[in-house]
């Protein structure tokens, strides 16, 4: 069959002459049966031996020995053949050969199979395979499509598994080097027409290096050999984003680097890549760019750093340390270059909006991080300061939303854990800030508040404003979008501030409740119009209430709180639907306290009773209040059933009001 392939492809590549095509199309055929028929026999003789066809008639023991001699025999001859003369149909069917017969010489070493002439064949075949693959992509886009899907599973399976003995075994960490070195062609611009699926295969490559090593990244040695094999097709790919200048091809780049980033984690692709250092001599239009600490080369990587970072890696857990020390000094020498007086104002307004790139790395940090008990505790109280500076006020959503996602991590892995100290050593770290975190926060909510209600023309809301959903986040549509802003960073404040409150002290969050109630009642009662401060304190309740931290004397404290504010309609209309937000939160959050014989009576009192003081933009918070309420009742509770009557009424008036819009 080799033989006859072997012909086929001579006959390809030199016929011509009467009858040319048609001696082609009939040879070019022919090899494509040769080489479908050399898959087949390798690809079942592959799976045969796990089923019993290849038994050992002395020992009766599976023995798959045969199909390796056979694929490594087939592997060696198709190697040897000259690539330019195969014909387009039958290069997905030789990319396929070559792959399942590394994929039958690697499965003894998968699978832990004795047979170290096998592992040493494919091991030592590996670089010349893909070197081989990648230059069948070098053609038409159908066979280039066949060909990487090829050449991704040979990655997926057979470099993946040599990767795993690297760096102990030096023929293994020899081979993947060459593979690396021949997978980097990829880049050469004569594969840019397939680089949307070629440069994707690349990127996988890396990764699977990358995480075959296992922990190797954790002490400098494996991280040394780690960046020595994959630092290469790291930086060409990154170079490659700046030399080339059409949409399509930095798309594909970005993509791939995404790949990379997602894979190996942001501080081993920042061991690779410097975001100080370009790709040598710029024109003269970006000379004056060089200021801060971000390369005009390298500006491109912060967007694509933030979205690969978003899951987190799977394999590497990140370092706070790493945010702290790293990517907060870049941050700092942005700060500083933006104050520099030889800077334009526009040039400036460029380094804080760097300052603000580098700090939405944050979140990325925060998923799982590896050192929260070292360094949490410094590196909390910079966060404090950084959240009211009030120059960069795009730090209150990064921030919060940051502490939200760490401080949520812990507690799942705290309440999934059984005993286990690193765990509980964290989440007493993270509680402990929280008793600085919270005050803090507190404080912010109600400085945004202010700013946001400052303007009566852009924040107040008329009875006919229908505002079904409304979010702490979710503002008039006339209001300006500064109000807008202020109002998504309340709901980030708030949100962080809820989940907190779930891993602070106890006493700390009681004490810290009671000063809100405390400072409510002031407000409520004063002469003066406090709506804004009364739905900011009711802001701040409802993400306590949220947190389920709270006791039921608490929550008894907060109910009689809002009574007054549920029945009146003397304060702005805001105040009532903050605080039915709030009612709706202690029915969803602590249904046993309001369906309890105790207060059930008084709740469906104030629902009823208050309907004609009810503000229009308030029904639908109205209407949730109930929706919570009825999923708790219980259908065997007389007491419970004696409601739904009562409340039909109110259920109707919710669903009747006209549409303002």
């Amino acid at each position: 069959l080799v033989a006859s392939i072997a012909a086929s492809s001579k006959s390809v590549g030199g016929g011509g002459g009467s009858g040319g095509d048609q001696s082609v199309t009939a040879q070019a055929r022919m090899a494509g049966a040769a080489i479908s028929c050399l898959v087949a026999a390798v690809e079942r003789g592959d799976n045969n031996e796990y089923d019993g066809y290849n038994t050992n008639t002395e020992t009766g023991e599976e023995d798959g020995t045969e199909t390796r001699q056979f694929a490594s025999r087939v592997l060696a001859s198709l190697l040897q053949l000259n690539i330019p003369t195969l014909g387009k149909e039958c290069r997905p069917a030789y990319a396929r050969c070559l792959v399942s017969c590394c994929c039958a010489l690697i499965a003894s070493t998968a699978d832990g199979v004795a047979d170290p002439a096998s592992a040493a064949v494919a091991t030592k075949l590996l670089p010349l395979t893909a070197s081989t693959l990648v230059e069948l992509s070098d053609r038409d886009a159908g066979v280039a499509d066949a060909t990487c899907a090829e050449l991704g599973r040979w990655v997926r399976t057979c470099l993946a598994v040599v990767s795993s003995s690297v760096p102990a075994d030096d023929a293994a960490t020899k081979s993947v080097s060459g593979c690396i070195e021949g997978l980097n062609k990829l880049m050469h611009h004569r594969f840019r027409h397939n680089w949307e699926i070629s440069l994707p295969v690349l990127a996988g490559a890396v990764v699977v290096v990358a995480e075959r090593h296992g922990d190797a990244l954790e002490d400098e040695d494996g991280f040394a050999t780690t960046i020595e094999m994959i630092g290469p097709s790291v930086k060409g790919l990154v170079r490659l984003r700046t030399d080339v200048n059409d949409g399509g091809s930095r798309h594909a780049v970005e993509n791939a680097v995404s790949i990379v980033v997602a894979g190996v984690g942001m501080e081993a692709f920042l061991g690779v890549v410097s975001l100080e250092e370009g790709d040598g001599k710029i024109d003269k239009k970006k000379q004056k760019q060089l200021v801060g600490a971000i390369h005009p080369d390298r500006t491109w990587l912060l967007p694509v750093l933030k979205s690969a970072s978003a899951s987190g890696s799977a394999h590497h857990r990140p370092k706070l340390a790493f945010f702290q020390g790293k990517i907060l000094a870049l941050a700092r020498k942005c700060d500083a270059a933006s104050a520099a007086s030889s800077l334009t104002a526009a040039e400036a307004a460029v380094q804080r909006t760097r300052v603000i790139e580098l700090w939405s790395l944050l979140p990325a940090f925060c998923g799982n991080p590896a050192d929260v008990e070292i360094t949490f505790p410094t590196l909390s109280q910079t966060l404090v300061k950084a959240v009211g500076d009030k120059r960069y006020p795009e730090l209150v959503n990064i921030i919060p939303s940051s502490l939200k996602i760490l401080a949520a991590g812990i507690r799942e892995r705290f309440e999934a854990s059984k005993g286990d100290r690193a765990t509980a050593k964290d989440y007493e770290v993270v509680s402990q800030a929280s008793v600085k975190l919270l005050p803090g926060f507190f404080k912010l909510t109600e400085t945004l508040h202010g700013t946001n209600t400052a303007s009566e023309a852009t924040t107040k809301r008329k009875d006919s404003d229908m505002d079904v959903e409304d979010d702490a986040a979710a503002i008039d549509e006339k209001a300006d979008g500064m109000s807008s802003q202020d109002a998504q960073r309340v709901q980030a404040v708030t949100d962080a501030t809820g989940e907190l409150a779930r891993i602070c002290p106890r006493p700390f969050l009681q004490n810290l409740f009671k000063k809100v109630m405390q400072r409510l009642l002031v407000a409520t009662q004063s002469e003066a119009d406090e709506s804004g401060k009364i739905c900011t304190l009711l802001g701040l309740a409802q993400a306590l209430v949220s947190s389920e931290a709270l006791d039921e004397n608490s929550i008894s404290l907060l109910y009689r709180a809002i009574r007054p504010l549920i029945r009146s309609d003397e304060h702005d209309s805001r105040v009532q639907k903050r605080a039915y937000k709030v009612l709706s939160e202690i029915c969803e959050k602590n249904s046993s306290f309001v369906t309890s014989a105790e207060h059930l009576g008084d709740f469906t009192e104030l629902i009823i009773g208050s309907i004609m003081t009810c503000q229009v933009s308030s029904r639908h918070m109205r209407l949730k209040c109930m929706v919570h309420i009825v999923k708790a009742f219980d259908s065997s509770n007389e007491q419970h059933m004696a409601v739904l009557p009562k409340i039909m009424g109110e259920v109707l008036l919710c669903l009747k009001d006209s549409n303002g819009k």
